[in-house]
């Protein structure tokens, strides 16, 4: 018969001491901290709104008064990232190009730009990059929701 050993909370987890030196990012300050995560994180936000499209259209004003009927009949046609195709780099949002025969949100994409730090140009780069959805989708609205994931954000 096996006997259980007594384990510490948390022990069987820990890196040895070696390892928790030099890749703790607990004896890092924020800032330091989000330069090595900033890009992981971009990668999970944008894969989980590509992977659940329409919980993250709940967000929109739009879509918190339709009823249950009227949420059936919207389907996400693409979650892309219409914006790479204009500035030659990765970006954090995505356009959510819909489908559906409600009249008010037919001829909209509605676009999730995801924010990792506080980026005092915000506002003017998603007038741009509303403005270049709206070329490439040729839809007549772009509405979009900003998720600032930065605890220390300045905006407010």
């Amino acid at each position: 018969m096996e006997t259980s050993k007594n384990v510490v909370q948390g022990e069987l987890f820990e890196l040895p001491p070696s390892e928790i030196e030099d890749s703790s990012l607990l004896n890092k300050t924020y800032k330091e901290q989000q330069k090595l995560i900033d890009k992981p994180i971009d990668y999970v936000s944008r894969k989980a709104i590509e992977l659940r499209p329409l919980d993250f259209l709940q967000f929109f004003p739009e879509f918190q008064t339709l009823s249950a009927e009227e949420q059936k009949k919207i389907k996400v046609l693409d979650a892309n990232r219409t914006l790479e195709t204009y500035i030659k780099k990765e970006v954090d949002s995505l356009s959510l190009i819909i489908d559906t025969e409600i009249e008010r949100l037919k001829d909209t994409v509605f676009h999730i730009e995801v924010q990792t730090s506080y980026d005092e140009t915000i506002g003017e780069r998603i007038l741009v990059y509303d403005v270049l959805i709206m070329r490439k989708t040729k839809k007549k609205r772009v509405k979009t929701l900003l998720i600032n994931l930065d605890p220390d954000s300045k905006s407010g």
